[in-house]
């Protein structure tokens, strides 16, 4: 007979196994390795219509699963034929939690209460998905910076929301709309006619070129 080779996707059939629903997400199994090559007599390799690794768990899991399994060669009718190999196989499991984004300032005058600004934000908390022992050090989702020089009267600007390597955006929010909640604010321009230079280093003498700033 002649030599065949044929390359086989391994599949999982696992069951009995699930996760509470409320605080936890079941991600796709993984196979390691996910294919596998075999290589023989045409009319044996012939033979084999499917290769899967199987197992009833019967658990409920909280964190990820994983174990290493036979894989099981099957004819067209889906008998067992005898060929030892092993794959392993994941079941990832993710902790869920809601965590709050946080917006951040930077050019803030000195005494500046910028405490008292109000934003509407489109997604104040979102929920995401993580391994346990990470998501519960995960406190805040930092959208980015506001810079105070360019804030100005009816101000929209979108972050995007980036999340750790490993997390889940379970509502799939890509971004979050900020506005500046103007209401009762006004905008009004002043003449600066007092320059001042500060810290000017030893043996330095500075002049301010401008005189006035309208």
């Amino acid at each position: 007979d002649s030599l065949e080779t044929v390359t086989m996707d391994i599949k999982a059939r696992l069951s009995g196994y699930s996760a509470p629903a409320d605080d936890y997400l079941i991600r796709d199994v993984s196979v390691s390795p996910s294919s596998v090559e075999l290589t023989g007599p045409a009319e044996d390799i012939a033979r084999i219509s499917q290769c899967v690794v199987e197992k009833d768990i019967d658990q409920e899991l909280t964190s990820s699963y994983s174990e290493t399994l036979p894989i099981q060669f099957l004819d067209v009718d889906g008998n067992e034929l005898d060929l030892k190999y092993v794959a392993r196989v994941t079941i990832p499991i993710l902790k869920k939690k809601v965590v709050p984004v946080r917006l951040d300032f930077i050019n803030v005058p000195e005494g500046f209460p910028v405490g008292q600004l109000s934003f509407h934000i489109s997604n104040e908390e979102i929920e995401v998905a993580g391994p346990a022992e990470a998501i519960d050090r995960y406190k805040e989702i930092p959208l980015g910076q506001i810079d105070l020089r360019t804030l100005d009267i009816g101000m929209t600007e979108s972050f995007a929301v980036e999340l750790p390597t490993g997390f889940v955006n379970t509502q799939n929010i890509q971004s979050v709309l900020v506005q500046l909640n103007s209401e009762g604010m006004v905008s009004k321009n002043f003449n600066v006619s007092t320059i001042l230079i500060n810290n000017v280093p030893l043996n330095y003498q500075a002049t301010a070129t401008t005189q006035e700033i309208p």
